[in-house]
This record gives structure tokens, C-alpha cells and sequence, in this order.
């Protein structure tokens, strides 16, 4: 955690002659990418909040944004408020948890101006914040021209202000779009042969990167306030991804998909992906898809309900395998809600879809609590039905993904289904004693392979009342996986099929494993099964707990 205030990082740059890079922030994709780049060149940032991005997102959600940042860094990260023009906006930065409040009166009388940046500073140094003032004005590229900085007037603004920071005025214009700007050196010089207050250059995509490192290095300036060029540089990237690839930023509501699982202080996403938006459109592996109506297979793609047998869509052979030829992975699932730790999607499936009875209607809702990940799976029918809904993660553990080998696993189970040479239970139950499919005790998964002969597809029956599944460990990345479910049975997956080949990413057999927590197979046809019916008013529910823990 390293929430910085602007006097922390200024102080030390003013001491060691160097400037810290105040960043205008459009939204979180950028915020997250500077704070990122900035923990790992080892800097300091200053994340910036200015109008334009005020006017799209509140200001409370962007002080939780920066705030979040800040506290996951390891470097130090300023939450600022850039450029407000009441004391209202500054006071709303102050109780939204930025660290920092720029209080912009330069179009003010200079007395004015010194009157109203004293009464915000002494608030915000109520509040434990620094405060930026302004002098002189700075103008805009093809608008209104600059008016230089006094000196005699900054030394008095800098006296009576007592706020932390100075932006100045010497030939800087906002909005610039090229290297154009001339910097009156002498202007800088004036002002801080009369007060040593650590200064601020606005509008700095407009100087020259030589020209910045002189300044920073032989002046009092510590803060380059930098948007155009960023902003540029964001847009051109923008354009040129959409142009080549239009899909790219398509929202990832395909099969309520799970993307990431990111172990912050690590810097390991958990979970296999693919390389784009798009890839999803045919993903055969269901890499972290929520599969349904009924996951797992179905034999013969048919069951009965009372005196009615219902025919389904045949997708492996003559079986049915994750809800059909369309399931729900390959489904638009609507944005419910969302906030910075949850969202829900909800899916609508017609009767009659894939050959099942009854709509459908899911939910699906991802959120984090601590070092949890939590997954909860609702549905409602409107007629008796078959519900068999989860998740498709393949876990990997390490940094580096070569393979799932040299990962440990315990499965809090004494049973196991057997399966036919299609993969689906026989309705037989077998021990796993004395038997190459007992995890009961913590064991590597390469070696249990080797022992085998084979790899895991499995259906194990969890032990009764117990909601623990499952644990996942690897010794290289010291993380260890810990699997909570409401359901009767996990299928192990050791991904051997797993295969996906384009241009930026591979994935390989084994790359990744599957703890799905479910239903058991074929439960529709086999009445000795824990029952996956779903009748009219009763609501379908389905509880995943992700505990994430380093050993």
C-alpha cells in the first residue's frame, strides 16, 4: 500500500532534482496502466482527475479508483484532483479520499486568487492533503494565450497561500499537440530565486523531452502535468486496434466469461485465456466459461419427464456435452449490475433451446471479498427442467504456464463415478482406496498421471455436508487454490485435450487443469443420482468460493 500525498513525492523530487509525471486520467483502463508502468520502472505517479473525466465519471467512484490503485502499488501513487474551480469540487475531492486537490483560480484577481486557495488549503491540510495553487495564467493551443507568471505576485501567492504546490505560467499552453512550446527559463529562474515552493509546468506535452529533463534537473519544477500527448497516443492506438481487429473491444459477455484471476502482489494471472475478444466466438476448450444449461454429458442427448422424453442437441457423437451446440458459453449475456467488485450477467434461454423444456432465465455473479472469488449461479424455469450450471476455469498456478505437473492437489472425496467409454457414469459409485484416484492426501499431479497411465476426466462425489471441493497447489508460486461449493461433485480435469493455436497465443495439452463443481453426469437419466431437476418456482442455486492464499 503506498497512497502518497502531492507533498510526499514533490519534497523528495525538488531534493533530488528530478520531476514526478502528473498523468490526466481518461478512465480506469489508463489509470491502471499507469500505476502499473509506474510500480514497475520503480517511480512515483501522480494520477489525475481533471474536468473532461469528471464530466463522464463521479468524482466519490474515481477517489475509490485511484484509491484502489494506490493501495496495490508498491510505489507511491498521488490520487489528485486536477483543476478545480470551486471550493464545492474541491471539497467533494477532499471527502471522495484524494490525496491531493489543485485548486485553480488563475483567472482571478491576485488577491482573489490568494483568498479562496488559503481557504481550500487550510480544509485540505484539515484533511491530511496537499494542495496545488495556480498563478499566471496558461492558455490553450489555437485559443486563449498565456499570460506569464509575476514572480514578485507568486512569491506573495506562495507566502499567504500556504498551499503545497505552484503551477506557473512561462510560455506552457495546454492542449498542445506537438513540441512546440518555448519555455522562459528566466521565468522559472525569477520565481525561485524568490520562493523555494516545488513548481508545476501545465500543458507539458507541448515541451520538448530534452527540454523537460533540463528543467527537471536544474530547477525547481517537480511536477509535469501531461494529457495531450497520452490522449493522442491512446486514440491513434485505439483506431489502429479497431481497424485491424474490430472485435477486439467487445465486452467480454460471451459465456459470462472469467478472464483473469490476478494475484496482485505476484503479478500471476491464475487462469488460462485466449488472445482476444474474438477467439471466443469458437471457444471449443470453454476456457473459464459458464456452460448450461447442463454441463458435463447427457447420455444419448435425451431424458424424460414424466411421460415425456425430450430430445436434445447432439454435440459429442451421440451425446450431448455442455448444453449443446450452442450452449451457454457461446451466449450474449446481459450486464445486470456491475461496480469495482462484482458484476452479474444474466442469461434468458428460450423452451425449447437445445431441445430443453422451459425458459430459462440465469444469473451469473462474479465479485471478490478479500482473497476470495465468489461465483453464484441462479435460475428459474418455467417449466420442470434439467439445470446443470458451472464454471470452466483451467487453473495454473504459476507465472510462467509450461504445464500443470508439478502442481499438488486434495480432493475431499472417498468416491468416485464410474464412466463408461464415453465418459459418462455408469451409475456405479467405486472407492478411491488403494487406487490411483485417491487424493485425499495431497499429491503431485504429474506423478499421479505417471501412475496411472492416463489422465483425469473424473466426476468425484464430495463428501456429505462438507462444502470444501477441493485444494490446489504449486510449490513454484507458493499460491495455493482452495475450491468451496454447494454442489454434490467436481469433475478433475487435466486438460489433455486442451489445444488453441493463433498468431499470439498457444495453448497445449495439460497447459491447465478444470475443477468444475456440479451436478452429477448424466444425473437426468439416473434416478440414484442426486437430482438436477428444476421445477417451476424453485430457484436453481449454485455457490463457488475461490480462496486464494499464499503458502
Amino acid at each position: 500500500m503506498t497512497v502518497a500525498t502531492l507533498s510526499d513525492v514533490l519534497q523528495k523530487a525538488k531534493e533530488a532534482k528530478y520531476a514526478v509525471a502528473g498523468l490526466v486520467v481518461l478512465g480506469w483502463e489508463d489509470a491502471r496502466c499507469y500505476a502499473e508502468a509506474a510500480e514497475e520502472l520503480n517511480l512515483p505517479v501522480i494520477l489525475q482527475a481533471g474536468p473532461g473525466c469528471r464530466a463522464n465519471t463521479p468524482v466519490p467512484i474515481l477517489g475509490k479508483m485511484f484509491r484502489y490503485l494506490a493501495e496495490q502499488s508498491n510505489s507511491p501513487v498521488v490520487c489528485h484532483l486536477d483543476h478545480g474551480y470551486t471550493k464545492e469540487e474541491c471539497v467533494e475531492g477532499l471527502d471522495s479520499g484524494f490525496t491531493s486537490v489543485m485548486f485553480d483560480g488563475s483567472k482571478l484577481s491576485l488577491n482573489e486568487n490568494i483568498e479562496k486557495t488559503s481557504e481550500i488549503a487550510d480544509l485540505a491540510h484539515s484533511y491530511k492533503v496537499s494542495v496545488e495553487g495556480e498563478i499566471g495564467f496558461v492558455g490553450y493551443n489555437q485559443g486563449a494565450e498565456s499570460l506569464s507568471t509575476n514572480p514578485i505576485e507568486a512569491k506573495k501567492f506562495a507566502e499567504q497561500t500556504g498551499c503545497d504546490a505552484m503551477a506557473i505560467s512561462a510560455g506552457n499552453v495546454h492542449l498542445q499537440t506537438n513540441k512546440s512550446s518555448s519555455i522562459d527559463m528566466n521565468v522559472i529562474k525569477n520565481i525561485e530565486d524568490l520562493t523555494s515552493i516545488p513548481l508545476v509546468l501545465h500543458g507539458s506535452s507541448g515541451i520538448e523531452y530534452g527540454l523537460r529533463r533540463k528543467i527537471a534537473t536544474t530547477t525547481n519544477v517537480c511536477k509535469f502535468n501531461i494529457g495531450t500527448e497520452l490522449r493522442k497516443i491512446f486514440g491513434d492506438t485505439l483506431r489502429e486496434e479497431i481497424t485491424s481487429n474490430p472485435t477486439i473491444y467487445d465486452r467480454l459477455n460471451m459465456g459470462a466469461t472469467l478472464y483473469e484471476v490476478y494475484h496482485k502482489k505476484k503479478k500471476i494471472n491464475l487462469i488460462l485465456n485466449l488472445d482476444k475478444i474474438s477467439s471466443y466466438q469458437n471457444n471449443k476448450n470453454y476456457l473459464g466459461s459458464t456452460c448450461g444449461r447442463f454441463a458435463n454429458r447427457i447420455k444419448n442427448a435425451q431424458f424424460k419427464i414424466k411421460n415425456t422424453t425430450y430430445k436434445l442437441s447432439k454435440n459429442e457423437g451421440k451425446n450431448i456435452l455442455h448444453g449443446g451446440v450452442k450452449g451457454f458459453d457461446s451466449k450474449i449475456w446481459t450486464i445486470k449490475k456491475s461496480s469495482s467488485n462484482t458484476i452479474e450477467y444474466q442469461y434468458i434461454s428460450q423452451d425449447g433451446e437445445e431441445g430443453f423444456p422451459g425458459e430459462l432465465i440465469s444469473f451469473c455473479k462474479f465479485s471478490l471479498q478479500d482473497n476470495y472469488l465468489n461465483i453464484s449461479i441462479k435460475a428459474k424455469s418455467s417449466k420442470t427442467t434439467h439445470v446443470n450450471i458451472v464454471n470452466h476455469a483451467y487453473w495454473n498456478l504459476e507465472k510462467i504456464k509450461k504445464d500443470i505437473f508439478g502442481h499438488s492437489l486434495y480432493i475431499n472425496s472417498d468416491y468416485y463415478t464410474e464412466m463408461d467409454k464415453d465418459n459418462i457414469p455408469t451409475g456405479k459409485k467405486i472407492s478411491v482406496n488403494n487406487s490411483t484416484y485417491d487424493f485425499r492426501k495431497t499429491a503431485n499431479i504429474g506423478d499421479k498421471i505417471i501412475e496411472k497411465g492416463s489422465p483425469y476426466d473424473e466426476n468425484y462425489i464430495i463428501r456429505k455436508q462438507s462444502r470444501l471441493i477441493a485444494k490446489l497447489t504449486s510449490p513454484k508460486s507458493k499460491i495455493q487454490l482452495t475450491v468451496f461449493s454447494n454442489q454434490p461433485a467436481v469433475q478433475f480435469y487435466s486438460g489433455q485435450y486442451l489445444k488453441f493455436l493463433s498468431k499470439s497465443k498457444v495453448l497445449k495439452a495439460h497447459q491447465g487443469m478444470c475443477l468444475e463443481t456440479q451436478c452429477f453426469p448424466n444425473s437426468p437419466n439416473n434416478k440414484k443420482f442426486p437430482s438436477s431437476l428444476l421445477k417451476p418456482k424453485e430457484t436453481y442455486l449454485h455457490n463457488m468460493k475461490f480462496k486464494i492464499s499464499d503458502i
